[in-house]
C-alpha cells in the first residue's frame, strides 16, 4: 500500500510540473460531466417550450340536442377547454380554409379541424348509429414524421371526463389522406 502511495504522489508531482499533461488529465476528468450536464439540462424538461409549437383550431360542430333535449356542443366545450390550456399555442380560427391555409403558408405546425357533426356522433352513437367522431389532423408533409405519434386516437377532455376519438383522419395539407393507426 505503501508503495501505490508513493506512486500516485510521484505521478502528482509529475502533473505539476507538466502543464499539457495537467490540462489533458483535467480536462478528461471534467469532460464527462460537463457532457452529462448539459445532457441532462437538455432533457430535464422537453415539454417546457411546446407552448411555442403553434396548433390551428376549427370548430365545425353544429351541436345538437342531446337524449334529454338540452342543446348540446361538445366541440365549442373542447375549444373552450384549449382556449384555458397554455401547454400548446393554440390558435382558433373560423373555418376549416383558413386553419388550412395557416400550415400551408408556415405559420403553424398543424391543424386540427373539429367536424360539423361531431356532437350528434358523440350523443347518438348508442342510440342512431356508431358513427366516431370526426377530428381530422392537418400535417404539411414535409413535416410529417416516419411514426405515428398517437393521431390515430385525439384524447380530448370534456367536462371533465376523457373521451377519445378513436379513427381520427390524418391528412397532409395537400389532400393526401393516411388513415389512423398506419405509419408511412
Amino acid at each position: 500500500m505503501k508503495n501505490i502511495r508513493r506512486i500516485f504522489a510521484a505521478d502528482m508531482r509529475g502533473l505539476l510540473h507538466n502543464f499539457f499533461a495537467l490540462v489533458i488529465a483535467v480536462g478528461l476528468c471534467l469532460l464527462p460531466a460537463f457532457y452529462a450536464w448539459f445532457n441532462i439540462y437538455a432533457n430535464w424538461d422537453p415539454y417546457a417550450s411546446t407552448g411555442n409549437i403553434r396548433i390551428a383550431v376549427s370548430n365545425l360542430d353544429e351541436g345538437c340536442m342531446d337524449l334529454d333535449g338540452n342543446p348540446a356542443n361538445m366541440g365549442a366545450e373542447i375549444v373552450e377547454q384549449l382556449k384555458q390550456k397554455d401547454n400548446i399555442g393554440w390558435v382558433f380560427t373560423d373555418s376549416k380554409k383558413n386553419a388550412v391555409d395557416r400550415v400551408k403558408s408556415g405559420d403553424c405546425y398543424a391543424a386540427v379541424v373539429i367536424g360539423s357533426d361531431f356532437s350528434y356522433s358523440m350523443y347518438h352513437a348508442l342510440a342512431d348509429n356508431i358513427e366516431n367522431p370526426k377530428i381530422t389532423y392537418y400535417e404539411k408533409e414535409e413535416c410529417r414524421s416516419d411514426k405515428d405519434y398517437g393521431y390515430g386516437s385525439i384524447h380530448v377532455a370534456v367536462n371533465d371526463q376523457s373521451v377519445i376519438c378513436q379513427g381520427c383522419d390524418r391528412k397532409d395539407i395537400y389532400g393526401d389522406e393516411q388513415p389512423a393507426g398506419r405509419t408511412e
